[in-house]
């Protein structure tokens, strides 16, 4: 009766061995390959395909290679500029991204079949939580209403003289230690932006905070860098999921959520402070200078009822600084790029300027306004060097129809507005006028 218990509990361990092995066979590589199948049934071939990495793979390579994250697909838009979409998988999913305005101004149409894709994001809301970035329903329009008021077009001109503090500060130490030649001009600018970002949130004393030795916007930065770079590089997060990585198994895992939750802490405790306080943030010589923390509590204390959270108000200042560090870095330094490219547009914008006859430190919002040349050089460099190609990738609640495209259930769907920036015909306002058309 032993052997027999033996080989019944050795038969069982393989069964389900056997089970696990098809069921993981399943979920890492069949069913994103069957996805895609589904898609090349109707006529639209498979663009990229890697076993589970995918697509993010060849962001990595081509991000290191060619020194931009999302040159495969600017290169598919080059050769053919009348493909409709993409298709590809991305670390086990299906993922279809939009190039035709009227798939694009459909999907927005039906908005309400997707939800923010929790999976490509996890590396984002490990740090940024339920900012208004990744929250849903009830509460992102909570988040959007109170930060609208925050970042309104009279708040924003309150931010003027934060921005001059910045730049005055960074450049001058830059002066300082003689490093002005040969710099990382990203780098950089990305050190102004972030800065930027955290006074116009929390305020100078916070901006100024040190963590392990380094201000904490460059302590930010690392931590979001390393964390994306982690789940590529992490040895059990192919067997067992991204989620893997919060039981720091590895030193480095362990590290990684250590800075989490340092950051956390160092956000807390300064909120902690301010509502003790009760008062805006005070400056230097004493005046009041209202900052987006400044609304959030104000707005707690009126309406107790939809009161965000300590995690939420924490949440909302690192998608602020993350967003706002690396848009605008990299809008500014094509800006410079482009302006050292064409000496003749950079002398006009000079003269614009001097001819307003207001120094840096004076400026309003009303003066800002008046640059007309300016406004229109930085929207082109919009749109041709946009920051980011393609938005919010979101996962489809159930099957359904995008005009002629079928949409399989969990299919990850983004649309991609680097084909409107660069054709006039196809771009950005026939998008809009299709969604118009739509309304009526």
């Amino acid at each position: 009766s032993d052997v027999y218990k033996r080989q019944t509990l050795i038969f069982i361990a393989k069964l389900v061995g056997i089970i696990w092995f098809v069921l993981f066979l399943y979920h890492k590589l069949l069913r994103e390959w069957f996805g895609l199948l589904f898609y090349k049934f109707q006529g639209f071939p498979i663009d990229h395909y890697l076993p589970y990495l995918g697509f993010y793979f060849n962001q990595v390579l081509d991000g290191k290679r060619k020194g931009d994250a999302n040159f495969f697909q600017k290169d598919v838009i080059h050769k053919d500029g009348n493909k409709r979409l993409l298709v590809t998988n991305n670390t086990g999913k299906v993922m279809v991204t939009l190039l035709d305005p009227t798939l694009i101004a459909e999907f927005y149409q039906q908005i309400h079949m997707y939800e923010k894709d929790p999976d490509l994001m996890y590396s984002l809301k490990r740090i940024i939580g339920n900012g208004i970035l990744l929250a849903e329903g009830g509460r992102w329009r909570l988040h959007r209403k109170v930060l609208t008021e925050a970042f309104a077009f009279e708040s924003l001109g309150k931010m003027i003289p934060i921005i001059n503090e910045v730049i005055q500060e960074r450049l001058g130490d830059l002066k300082t230690k003689g490093t002005l030649q040969n710099v990382e001009i990203l780098t950089i600018i990305q050190g102004l932006t972030g800065e930027v970002a955290l006074k116009s949130f929390f305020g100078t004393n916070f901006s100024k905070s040190v963590i392990d030795g380094k201000p904490i916007a460059s302590y930010l930065s690392n931590l979001l860098e390393a964390l994306i770079l982690q789940l590529f590089r992490h040895p059990l997060v192919f067997l067992f999921g991204k989620s893997v990585v919060n039981l720091g198994i590895t030193a480095n895992d362990r590290a990684l959520i250590r800075g989490i939750k340092t950051i956390r802490e160092t956000c807390r405790e300064h909120i902690e402070k301010r509502r003790r306080a009760g008062t805006a943030y005070i400056t230097d010589d004493g005046t009041q200078r209202k900052d987006c923390l400044d609304f959030i509590l104000k707005h707690n204390e009126k309406n107790p009822r939809e009161a965000f959270s300590d995690d939420e108000i924490i949440d909302n200042c690192l998608t602020f600084f993350i967003g706002g560090m690396d848009t605008t870095s990299r809008v500014i330094t094509f800006s410079i790029y482009y302006l050292l490219e064409y000496p003749s547009i950079k002398d006009r914008i000079v003269s614009e300027f001097q001819n307003l006859g207001v120094p840096v430190s004076k400026l309003t919002t009303e003066d800002i306004g008046k640059l007309k040349y300016l406004d229109a050089f930085l929207k082109e460099v919009l749109r041709v060097g946009t920051p980011t190609i393609d938005t919010m990738p979101r996962s489809a609640k159930s099957t359904h129809n995008l005009c002629d495209l079928k949409v399989l259930k969990g299919t990850v769907v983004k649309a991609v507005s680097y084909t409107h920036l660069r054709a006039h015909e196809t771009g950005r306002n026939l998008v809009c006028r299709l969604l118009l058309e739509k309304k009526k």
